[in-house]
């Protein structure tokens, strides 16, 4: 015997069916989705303030430094690989439970950092926070982007805008927890920050109507495979990927490693202005999207964060070059992400959206994975200094704007 749809999710009355439908509603409800994600996605743009304090405390005597940043590393693949399927999973069967255990996953990830002793303990936590991350993000875009209807280009910049913005607060806050109170203290206080705002974004979230659900997941879209424009494009993120995590996870060391007498709290405002000039590089973004088209902008921004390499090869011990290689990295590094759903929908207009961004995300995996992990080999073991390390990222970067001029 069949159970009746009614029993599960019955049918509203025509005021509560207004109020979801009202403007004021839908601005919260974008808000609170833009909390879930800039918490969720904006901690792992933080990894450069804990890292001296891993490496002084965890890696061991004989242990090479590759086996530090391959922790931001590994969360940023795995959020990659896990946003790619879990948009597709919550289009078939709903958005709301990937949103609610991703929290789950995520919170609980924080707390087990601060009961870390060991370094592999690190590595087991850096694991669910990229699981709990990509379990969020599509799921929250699809509710926002529901909820507003034909501004989804607006909202997918309001989300993205929100964690880098988070990235910076998270940084001086993290850094002044960290020197007074210690690594223990620090951990647990963002854990009931990041509760605090899964209860107040879940309300909103929950009552949110859903978006249609599809009879069938779409994992492969052949017409798209076949396309040349889809691979160029594939490659160029493939390649931009590779120099997207370097300046979040270095700046901090480079800072302190030129300038050995800089205090703990200021050693931590380039990684702080890295990520607030990332938020004002992504609204320019979105409004020259309108302007100049996705393309010309996807590849404009490649073009610019190759440049600014060069500012960190030359840096030296200045600390004005440095803020001013934040600066404008920070503007344009991490902006190909935002402008990457414009692109895609313009080349492919009747593809599936969920299904082609799926796709393009899973091949940013291996670049955010082994970028940090070649930028550390070069520098160490090839003993070819900061330099060098940043004109590599460069013709990442520059490769990556190359193929992109391909995909029209």
């Amino acid at each position: 015997m069949g159970v009746r749809t009614s029993l599960i999710r019955p049918k509203l009355p025509r005021w509560t069916r207004r109020w979801q439908d009202s403007r004021r509603v839908k601005r919260l409800r974008s808000l609170q989705t833009t909390m879930t994600n800039m918490g969720r996605l904006g901690w792992g743009l933080i990894f450069g303030v804990f890292q001296p304090w891993f490496k002084a405390h965890l890696l061991q005597e004989g242990m090479s430094e590759a086996l530090m940043v391959l922790l931001p590393a590994e969360q940023a693949m795995f959020a990659f690989m896990t946003g790619s399927m879990s948009g597709r999973l919550g289009d078939r069967f709903g958005h709301i439970p990937f949103i609610i255990v991703g929290s789950i996953v995520f919170v609980s990830s924080i707390l087990g950092c601060a009961f870390d002793s060991h370094l592999q303990h690190v590595y087991a936590t850096q694991v669910f926070q990229g699981v709990g991350a990509g379990l969020i993000y599509p799921p929250c875009l699809a509710i926002a982007v529901k909820s507003w209807g034909s501004r989804r280009s607006f909202v997918n910049s309001v989300m993205m805008i929100g964690i880098p913005i988070y990235a910076a607060f998270a940084t001086l806050v993290s850094r002044a927890i960290l020197t007074r109170f210690g690594y223990r203290i620090m951990f647990l206080a963002f854990t009931g920050l990041h509760f605090i705002l899964l209860l107040a974004s879940l309300v909103p979230i929950i009552t949110a109507p859903s978006p249609k659900r599809l009879p069938a997941i779409l994992w492969i879209d052949m017409a798209v495979v076949k396309d040349k424009r889809f691979w160029c494009l594939a490659i160029s993120v493939a390649f931009a990927a590779f120099a997207l995590l370097p300046p979040f996870v270095f700046i901090s060391v480079y800072t302190i490693d030129s300038l050995p007498l800089i205090s703990p709290q200021l050693s931590v405002v380039p990684l702080a202005m890295l990520n607030i000039f990332s938020a004002l590089g992504r609204t320019m973004a979105a409004l020259l999207v309108n302007h100049i088209g996705a393309r010309a902008t996807f590849v404009g921004v490649l073009c610019l964060a190759a440049s600014s390499q060069v500012i960190w090869a030359f840096a030296g011990s200045s600390f004005p070059l440095i803020m001013l290689y934040a600066c404008l990295n920070g503007a344009v590094g991490a902006t190909f992400l935002s402008v990457l759903p414009s692109l895609a929908g313009s080349l492919f207009p009747e593809a599936n959206k969920t299904s082609l961004m799926g796709s393009l995300v899973l091949f940013a995996a291996p670049g955010s994975f082994l970028g940090p992990f070649i930028f550390v080999k070069i520098l160490h073991s090839l003993k070819m200094g900061w330099g060098y390390t940043a004109l590599c990222s460069s013709a990442f970067q520059l490769a990556a704007a190359s193929f992109a001029l391909f995909a029209r």
